[in-house]
Formats: structure tokens, sequence, C-alpha cells
């Protein structure tokens, strides 16, 4: 439990390190805020405030109409039920402290986000661990997450369904590979149906962990009927979620059938019209989106299947199906990019199952020996999957705290510009300019308030009517500069995504900084200290290993 403990330390301690403080200006991430607020304050399930777009797949689900003139939105209820504590403590703090309760309440809510998203990393220690490898590789293998992949990202910024729905489909794979505990195929169902609650489209992962417990009880050599038993038990837990969903459904619409999205998305010829082979590609390989270009070392996974599916048959029938389901689904998904979330976001559950297949080759890694069958080639091999796994922690820590609103903005604004700069398209490239330039300023002492004053006389006075118009404008303003200054909160889009750095314009006290830097350093420390403590008493005691 030690071991755990120090891992989550390790990993929370370094995302409350880098965390930006805020949930964004995502719609997503918004509206599910509001959901939540909803809940508190008028014990209904409306995403209001919205503003209804019947004619944008992408927008059209944030603010659909219900039951009673009401608007909804269409998103699972599960986040935004999870951080109604999370608001409540601020609302409270905020009497307290005198600060304005939303901006407190959206900042409560991003750091509820960043401590659930280490339990995933522990999770999949755990899951690791129960195959037989080493701490060390357990170790390697959430640090993978952790920090050399995009999981990263959206566990310190923002608020997504992500995180919650990454957490939930780890721990029911979890438990359904431990039959010794108690009720365990019950509870596994329960947290699979926890998932289906955050995302709907989750449903469409049952037929894997169903074969997943068909190919356990096989391989345990037991009679069919333990199958027909355990499947009754997991199906019988998720069948209490989808009756809570379906409870969510009629109390929103009217209709437990409706989900929210039959709007926005009326057909399923509609939702899945998108081509297969362009999807593939641009789920693999887009500058914004692409999962190769985010997370490289994705492409051992590829190549150590056979190995991991001759040690570990059920488990690797299990990854391989979750990662083609959730690919296809989403290179065939109308809206396969997610928004303007950057990096590939609606891939970033299957990130531990591609985890977990290449955990033999990191065990290998890490004690210079070879893969059997590969001794001939195994240097070279060692030295690329090194390659490639350096290659995802260099890529995150460079797009890390590069403020997305600014990338977001700058593609707006040269969209019909017959000159694009070199990096217009992708997130890593627009990263490294960002950093390259030392105009821009990325401290708060080199910050300074912009004069709108210019470009405000440039645009229409009723533009505030409309939360998005200041996207409409980027024709009426000469420069990059300028534009990024129109905008709400330009400091957002200038100085680098972290909370730390905007202390002064936050509002927060450089005694109340200091001591949140020192407290999260306590914590990366402690869990480093401990991780090293329980891997070193495993070492001795398993010399052999």
């Amino acid at each position: 439990m030690r071991f755990y403990f120090s891992l989550y330390l390790l990993v929370a301690g370094l995302y409350l390190l880098t965390a930006s403080g805020r949930i964004g200006r995502m719609s997503d991430s918004t509206t599910m805020f509001h959901v939540a607020q909803s809940m508190i304050n008028e014990g209904s399930l409306s995403s209001e405030p919205c503003d209804p777009r019947y004619d944008d797949p992408q927008l059209g689900s944030l603010c659909v109409p219900g039951r009673g003139g009401r608007f909804y939105a269409a998103y699972g209820m599960v986040p935004s039920f999870a951080v109604v504590p999370a608001i409540l403590c601020a609302r409270a703090l905020s009497r307290v402290v005198h600060v304005d309760s939303v901006l407190l309440a959206k900042a409560s809510v991003s750091f509820f986000t960043l401590l659930v998203a280490p339990l995933s990393c522990v999770v999949l220690a755990m899951w690791i661990l129960k195959l037989g490898y080493s701490r060390r590789t357990a170790v390697l293998g959430a640090c993978v997450l952790a920090f050399g992949s995009p999981f990263w990202h959206n566990g310190v910024s923002g608020f997504l369904s992500e995180p919650y729905f990454t957490l939930a489909l780890l721990v029911a794979a979890y438990l359904l590979s431990s039959p010794r505990i108690a009720y365990a195929c019950a509870l596994s169902g329960f947290a699979f149906g926890v998932a289906c609650g955050t995302r709907v489209a989750g449903v469409a992962l049952f037929p894997a962990y169903m074969l997943f417990l068909a190919l356990q009880i096989r391989a345990r050599r037991l009679p069919w009927i333990h199958f027909v038993r355990d499947a009754v038990q997991f199906s019988a837990s998720v069948a209490f979620w989808g009756g809570l969903v379906a409870w969510t459904n009629y109390a929103r619409f009217g209709s437990i059938f409706k989900t929210g999205y039959h709007i926005a998305f009326p057909t399923l010829s509609f939702t899945f019209s998108n081509p297969l082979f362009q999807g593939t590609r641009d789920l693999l390989f887009h500058g914004e989106q692409g999962l190769l270009l985010f997370a490289p070392w994705v492409v051992l996974s590829f190549l150590y299947f056979p190995q991991f599916m001759r040690k570990h048959p059920p488990e690797s029938v299990l990854c391989g199906a979750v990662f083609l389901i959730t690919f296809v689904f989403y290179a065939k998904f109308y809206t396969w990019h997610g928004g303007w979330a950057g990096g590939p976001r609606y891939l970033l559950p299957i990130l531990p199952f591609v985890i977990m297949v290449i955990a033999p080759t990191l065990e290998a890694v890490q004690r210079r020996a070879a893969i059997k069958g590969n001794q001939r080639f195994w240097a070279l091999e060692r030295s690329m999957v090194i390659l490639l796994l350096a290659a995802g922690f260099i890529i995150q820590a460079v797009t890390l705290t590069y403020p997305r609103d600014r990338y977001y903005a700058d593609l707006v604004f040269y969209a019909d510009k017959p000159l694009k700069p070199w990096w217009y398209g992708s997130i890593p490239l627009a990263a490294l300019d960002y950093w390259a330039q030392t105009s821009i300023p990325k401290t708060e002492a080199n910050y300074s308030e912009p004069d709108r004053s210019r470009t405000a006389a440039t645009v229409d006075s009723d533009s505030d009517s409309d939360p998005l118009s200041y996207w409409k404008h980027a024709d009426a303003v000469a420069t990059e500069d300028e534009f990024i200054n129109w905008l709400p909160h330009p400091e957002n889009a200038t100085l680098p995504e972290l909370m730390t750095l905007k202390r002064k314009l936050i509002g927060l006290p450089a005694k109340a900084i200091y001591g949140y830097l020192f407290a999260a350093l306590i914590i990366i420390l402690t869990g480093a200290v401990g991780l090293k403590r329980s891997t070193r008493i495993q070492e001795v005691q398993s010399p052999a290993s």
C-alpha cells in the first residue's frame, strides 16, 4: 500500500507543480461546470447559461432544448456530479478569503480533476504488478502515462471527462483480472457503468470486457457456468448504471433513449460519416491531434503486441479490443478531433491499455536483457525503445505549458491569410516557435496589460452579445499580437499555462504561491523517497528478479 501511495504522491505533486489552475475557455469544460452549478443551485441538470447552436455538430450538444423549456448538455453526468463537493468547498472558502466565488469554484474543479488523474497511473501500476512484473516496471509504465503522454496536459489543464473515463475503464479492467477479490465482477461492472455514465460511448466497449471475462474463465480452466455467473454479476452492475443514465435522459429530454446528441447527430449515418481512411490518418498523424505525434512510443505496442499476447492472452485481447473499438469508433466519428482540446483527446483512455502491451518490453529494457528471439538486434531495439520513450517525455515538456488559447486564436487569425507561419497546423511546432520568440513575455514581470482601445474601436460594439464574437474579427486587426490582445483575458494566450506564473494577475499574495510551491515539492520528495524504498525492498526480497 505504501508503494501505491508514494506513486500517487509523486505524480500528484508534479501535477500540482504544473497546474494551470483554470478550466479554460473550452466549451465542454464550461458546460460541465454549469451543470454542476445547476445541481447545487437548483437541484437540476440544466447547462444554462448556454448558447444553442443547432447548426454546429460540435456545439449543438452543449445547449439542447429539453423538458420545461430548459436547456441541457448531452454529456455524461458523472464528472459534473463528482465536482459538486469541490464547488461547495470553494464557495465556503470564498466567503472567508473574500475572493470571487465563481473563479475560485472553477479553480477548485480544475484541481479536483488534477487530483483524480494520478489515480489512473496508480491503477495502471497495480495492473502491471498483477501480471508479475517488477515495481520498477510498474513505476516506469505509470510515468509514461503520467508524463510521457498527452494525459499530463489533460490532467492539469481544464475540466474534461477523459481523466474520469480513463480511471473507470482501468478500474473495471483491473478488477476483472483479479478474481480473488470478493465480488470482483460486480465491482468491475459498477466501474464500467461509471465509465458509461461519464461518456455514453463507453457502452461500445462492453463486448471487449465480456470477451476478456470469457477468456479469463477459459485460462483458469473453470466450467462455463462460472462465466454465466460472473457475466450476470458484471451485467447487473452495468444495468444499474444504465438505469441511472436512462433516468437522466428522461429527466432532461423526456425520453430514456435521448442522450442529447439527437439534434447535433440526428442519424447514425451522419454521426459516423467521416471516411475511415481519412480518420485513421488524422488520428495518427494530424498536427493537432495525431496520436503518434504526441505519443510516438505507441509504435512499440504494434511491434511487441505478439510477445505480449503469448505471455498474457486474455489481457492482450482486452487491450487490443479496447484499442480497435475506440480507434475505429472515433476514426469514423464526425467530430473526430474532439474540438479545440489539442492532442488526441478521444484516444487518451486507450493509452493505459497500450502501455500494458509494452510492459514486457519496459521490463527487458531495464534489465538490459534481450527479449527471447531478438538477441541479435536487441541493442538496436533497446536504443529505439529508449528514444521513442524519451521523445514522448520531451514532447510533453515542450507543449504542456504552451497556452493553447494562443494556438487556436492564431489558427483563426491566419485562416484566411495567404501567408501562414511555418508552424501553422501543428501544436508541437507552434510550441517550439512560442518558446523561441523572445518578444513574447514568459513571466509576469515582463507582461503588461495591453492597450485595448485601438483594437476595440475596430470591432462591433454589440459583440458582447455573442460570447464567441471575438473569433469573427480576425480580419479587423492588422497583426497577430493585436488580435491576441483583443481577446478576453489576453494573459491566458500570452503567458505560459502555469498558475504559479500568474500570481499577481490572479490576485494571490507571494507567500501563498511560495507556500504552494514548497508543499508541492515536499509531496514530490515524499513520493520519490517512498518509491525508492519500496523498489529497494522488492529487490532485496527477490534478488533473482
